[in-house]
């Protein structure tokens, strides 16, 4: 942002006269959000938006928000705020900036005043954009009303079929997004360490990529030989120290270095429909985290006892689309309401869209518009653990008190990254990446990380370009 700041300030004097930045359409919405936006004319490559809420800018300054926009949707570039409220009487002020021909221009002292909000019908909806050097703009409401979700948002109630979260990833927004820096743990224990390394994280030309790398491309020759500290940013739990410091011993440090982002702690919901486009990775034992989780663990926080959704999941290279959720840890109840999509697509080479969508009775996983699972919990998810009156688990028992959708009865989050290897996703009773490569290593060995490294340190290839998970966007709808 700052770059940017100095581009504007060397060139806006000098361009200001040239070219007139299109005036900016205001949109209030309730209960909370906003959005601003700017039609895509031919020539713009950015748009950046900086506000203020009822505090005025003195001098150029970057304010409340403060984003840049290269993506364009549905002909507009548009910043988006989904958590914002805004009252009646409240004004909004702001400047923005455009990059147009390779040049910078501004338009200041916008002011924008709430007096009615854009998806509801009432006497005084009809708001208006001030802009300098353009005449008032009346904004044309929404014809509808605000209809109760099913839905829940941050343990509040939304309107019926909004966007309730959404990112572009034009740059990664600390305000939703937490970047994870911690070992890996159970109940997977995937060969990595997590670390916002910016090689490994990053964005670029509006797509997030989370790109693994080896741990001695960062710390050195023999790196996994050795110990490493992750400091007093670790984001671990405080009650497991081999979150955040380990050594090696019995076994090796994992060889990986890899990257997740959580909404954790600041978004998170309950029924909904997820939609993301993305291109998967497709490299051998690598696989992508396109994750729902359990926000309170309800149910208990070990071996997925709360659940875990998948929205789009592969393993390897050329593998399969599957999605679904996980009612346990392990086998068989790991995989039994997970489904694999019978038509082959390229995951690894082209975007696709993957949505999941979670119902109060089902759950329905599609790419690209096309349904190839539904999961019906039919008298309950706890049945599945149920022989002779008993309960395999004590959270299934759990689960029975609750009802048929638990645990899917409770608010999740997004959790986004790349996991490596690990003792669950593979399993030993078959070969790797459609019979073409032999596991190096057993689940149930202790130096299962070391033998699995000692199989791929000599791959000149690995893990490579082609084990990247590319992000578009995301967006959750409400029901």
């Amino acid at each position: 942002m700052y770059n940017w700041m100095v581009f504007l300030l060397l060139n806006v004097y000098v361009c200001s006269a040239d070219y007139d930045v299109p005036p900016a359409k205001v949109e209030v919405f309730y209960p909370k959000g906003f959005r601003v936006s700017i039609p895509a004319e031919p020539g713009i490559t950015l748009f950046a938006f900086h506000g203020k809420l009822n505090e005025e800018f003195d001098g150029l300054t970057s304010g409340q928000w403060a984003t840049d926009i290269t993506k364009v949707r549905d002909g507009r570039f548009t910043f988006n705020d989904r958590m914002t409220r805004l009252k009646i009487g409240d004004t909004l002020y702001f400047w923005t900036y455009v990059i147009y021909e390779g040049l910078g221009y501004r338009q200041e002292d916008g002011a924008f005043k709430v007096n009615g909000y854009a998806n509801a019908t009432t006497p005084d909806s009809a708001s208006r954009t001030i802009v300098a050097s353009s005449s008032d703009q009346p904004i044309t409401p929404q014809d509808h009303p605000c209809r109760p979700s099913l839905s829940k948002v941050n343990n509040d109630n939304p309107c019926s079929n909004t966007v309730v979260f959404e990112d572009d990833f034009n740059f990664i927004d600390d305000s939703k997004w937490t970047k994870l820096r911690r070992f890996s743990g159970e109940p997977d224990y995937e060969f990595v360490v997590y670390i916002p390394n910016e090689e490994v994280l990053f964005t670029q030309n509006g797509v997030l990529h989370i790109k693994p790398k080896r741990l001695e491309s960062e710390y050195g020759e023999n790196a996994q030989l050795g110990s490493l500290d992750l400091g007093f940013q670790c984001t671990g739990d405080s009650e497991s120290p081999d979150d955040c410091s380990r050594r090696s011993g019995s076994t090796i440090l994992p060889p990986v270095i890899s990257s997740r982002i959580t909404t954790f702690n600041k978004f998170s919901f309950l029924y909904g429909k997820v939609e993301i486009r993305a291109k998967l990775p497709s490299q051998d034992w690598i696989f992508p985290q396109l994750l729902l989780e359990p926000t309170k663990s309800a149910y208990g926080k070990h071996n997925l006892a709360s659940g875990q959704m998948r929205i789009a999941f592969t393993k390897g290279a050329n593998g399969l689309l599957s999605g679904g959720v996980l009612l346990g840890s392990t086998e068989p109840m790991r995989t039994i309401k997970m489904c694999t999509n019978p038509n082959p697509i390229n995951l690894g080479d082209d975007f696709h869209t993957f949505a999941l969508e979670w119902k109060p009775d089902e759950i329905v996983l599609s790419v690209g518009n096309e349904v190839y699972c539904r999961i019906d919990p039919q008298q309950g998810f706890f049945t599945n653990f149920l022989t002779n009156g008993n309960y395999a688990n004590n959270f299934a028992s759990l689960w029975s008190k609750e009802g048929k959708m638990a645990p899917f009865d409770k608010e999740f989050h997004l959790t986004f990254g790349v996991g490596v290897g690990g003792l669950n996703d593979f399993l030993d009773s078959k070969d790797g990446n459609q019979n073409t490569l032999r596991k190096p290593w057993k689940n149930t060995q202790v130096k299962a990380m070391k033998y699995f490294w000692d199989a791929m340190k000599s791959r000149s290839d690995w893990p490579g370009d082609k084990s990247a998970l590319e992000i578009d966007y995301v967006k959750v709808y409400s029901l």
